[in-house]
């Protein structure tokens, strides 16, 4: 990943956007395949806009939508000599909404997040709810 991201400082919160180049690839071979060896290529450029606001002493909130633009692409190959077996443009259908929050008691702060992508209806998804929990002590 390689991006830029501002942040603007506003009464108890910041405001943040910004647009990031990610570019993975990752390799399944074995019996579990169907070919001798799986090979995913994918690029994006997801633009982010979000809030993150301090609703009381105790309490952090925050919200964020996601939106490939410009570039998205998935391409899937099997072992074979690149035949391509699934090229995808992801650049439709793809907005994720996030919202979270940060619940802070002394030194300790759980925070959690649930994350929703759209689907091509425009339906929100929401099998990942409150998927992301963690825990935190400051010393």
């Amino acid at each position: 990943d390689i991006g830029v991201l501002d942040v603007t400082k506003m009464d108890s919160g910041n405001w943040f956007y910004g647009v990031a180049y990610q570019m993975y690839t990752w390799k399944a071979s074995g019996a579990a395949s169907a070919f001798t060896e799986i090979k995913q290529t994918t690029s994006l450029m997801p633009f982010i806009t979000g809030l993150e606001y301090g609703a009381a002493s105790w309490l952090d909130l925050r919200a964020s939508i996601t939106q490939n633009v410009l570039l998205g692409s998935d391409k899937t190959e099997d072992g074979t000599g690149g035949f391509a077996v699934e090229d995808a443009n992801t650049i439709k259908n793809n907005t994720k909404v996030a919202a979270g929050f940060g619940v802070k008691m002394n030194k300790w702060t759980v925070d959690g997040s649930w994350a929703a992508a759209t689907s091509a209806t425009g339906a929100i998804n929401t099998n990942s709810l409150l998927t992301n929990v963690a825990l935190t002590y400051n010393f």
